[in-house]
């Protein structure tokens, strides 16, 4: 029996690892990139605009140093309404951007409408600085929570421009994250 022997020229191998560069370079760049943008948005759950990663157990990270975890791309996209992961897991940490493009300050209310999550920080981080520092969560006494509210719920207005929103939960119970704004 014979076979008959394929050769490929080098410049088509060439052009095709080439061209599967390019390729994986625009999706991930376009995964990365997507922010809310508040022209036009609908009150929503944000899942599926969320990164998340989990921290190590007993590494309390900062806002600062989980900044630079999202930056290196160490992060899981949601992909649905909610972010779940289960009960017992580390603390997880989640990124949202939003684009406020009007020349004014948009203000908005922004949950996480699960009651049972134990801690909850938010940090809002617009132009490369905190603007603001939100605790909650259902170890928080219900008189020293940010809203008279059964879940953890906040108003802010949004600078123009892009704004990073940092969460850190923390909790025993099942981590079930529905954050709407």
């Amino acid at each position: 029996m014979l076979t008959e022997s394929r050769r490929y020229h080098p410049a088509t191998f060439s052009f095709c690892f080439l061209l599967f560069l390019i390729v994986s370079l625009l999706y991930s760049v376009s995964a990365y990139a997507e922010t809310i943008d508040l022209d036009g948005f609908e009150k929503s759950t944000l899942g599926k605009y969320l990164y998340y990663f989990h921290e190590q157990k007993n590494a309390y990270l900062s806002v600062e140093e989980a900044s630079d975890r999202f930056t290196s791309g160490d992060a899981f996209k949601g992909t649905g309404n909610s972010i779940s992961l289960g009960i017992g897991v580390n603390p997880v940490w989640l990124k949202a951007t939003i684009n406020n493009s009007h020349n004014t300050q948009t203000q908005y209310r922004l949950s996480i409408e699960t009651p049972w999550l134990d801690h909850i920080d938010t940090w809002l981080v617009h132009e490369g600085r905190v603007i603001r520092h939100v605790t909650g969560g259902d170890a928080v006494p219900f008189d020293e929570r940010p809203m008279s509210y059964r879940v953890f719920a906040f108003e802010t207005d949004f600078p123009p421009g892009i704004t990073d929103i940092y969460f850190r939960v923390d909790s025993l119970g099942p981590m079930a994250i529905p954050i709407r704004l």
